[in-house]
């Protein structure tokens, strides 16, 4: 209300007063969380490779260990190097 009563439009009225205070607000939290998904995604990645080496075993496919977890760690790394960008 105060940036309508100076003569602002409401549109600069948004991105002058209220987005400046919402970032001020939402950065702490939405750093924590994206923390957040960087860590669990690891352990998601380290927890859940041993189910598809067994899953592959039952299955009788030969499973290149070694190619498999370095495909794996690439695409981890290409994910969360591409989300800091």
């Amino acid at each position: 209300m105060a940036g309508i009563a100076m003569g602002l439009t409401e549109a600069q009225t948004y991105l002058t007063v209220t987005l400046p205070q919402a970032f001020r607000i939402i950065l702490p939290p939405l750093t924590s969380e994206f923390m957040n998904v960087i860590k669990n995604s690891s352990v998601a990645l380290t927890s859940s490779a041993g189910a598809h080496r067994a899953r592959a075993g039952d299955a009788g496919v030969q499973l290149q260990v070694f190619e498999a977890f370095t495909a794996a760690t690439v695409i981890y790394l290409l994910t969360n190097l591409s989300s800091w960008c």
